[in-house]
């Protein structure tokens, strides 16, 4: 039977006073990974909350968890609610190695919204940009999150977001909506470089 390393990215519990202030894997979350892979993978499961390393050394930390993205199969983003710094560092490393990424994220939540009032504008239908830009795939539980894997895994067929889409999304913005972007395109416009810089993208040396 296969096995599929699946690295736990989310919030960890800093200490009891944490505990009721966001989401993060549960045993609960765990078992219903397990219940719903059971007879299809077998799950090795990466979790930067189980650890006996030495925490005040920040670079050794740091090197434990983008180790466990990089030699994960893909990783499993809990985005329930409002996440912090890393979980968004921790999607960023995946893509640039091509490692899939599948978040949690249910309607109405943190990082999706039916209807969004945002910088004057009304959003429909809105996802946070970088959780939507760097997820292969958004589930609204983590039962549909573990049907999902069991389902596609291993994800054949390019579907995989890596470098090139980050790449290309700046390419994306630039034919689309640079000009009519008005603090941007006056910003670039004032800096010689700036433009060099967007044109070293265009022609591909960015």
């Amino acid at each position: 039977m296969k096995v599929i390393r699946i690295y736990l990215s989310g919030s960890i519990q800093k200490g009891v006073g944490d505990a009721v202030k966001k989401s993060v894997w549960t045993d609960e979350d765990i078992a219903t990974l397990r219940e719903t892979l059971e007879g299809v993978a077998n799950l090795s499961l990466m979790n930067p909350a189980s650890r006996s390393d030495d925490l005040s050394d920040h670079v050794s930390v740091l090197g434990r968890d983008l180790l466990q993205v990089y030699i994960s199969d893909l990783i499993l983003v809990d985005a329930r609610d409002r996440k912090g710094l890393g979980v968004g560092a921790e999607m960023q490393f995946a893509k640039d190695y091509g490692i899939p990424v599948i978040s949690v994220s249910p309607p109405n939540s943190q990082y999706r919204k039916d209807i969004l009032e945002y910088l004057g504008q009304v959003v429909h239908d809105w996802t946070h940009p970088f959780v939507g830009g760097l997820s292969d795939y958004i589930a609204d539980s983590v039962r549909e999150a573990a049907e999902y894997i069991r389902d596609h895994f291993p994800f054949e067929g390019g579907t995989i977001k890596d470098r090139d889409y980050l790449r290309s999304s700046m390419l994306h913005y630039v034919n689309t909506q640079f000009k009519i972007d008005t603090e941007m395109y006056s910003l670039a416009n004032e800096d010689p470089e700036l433009l060099n810089r967007i044109e070293l993208l265009k022609g591909g040396n960015g």
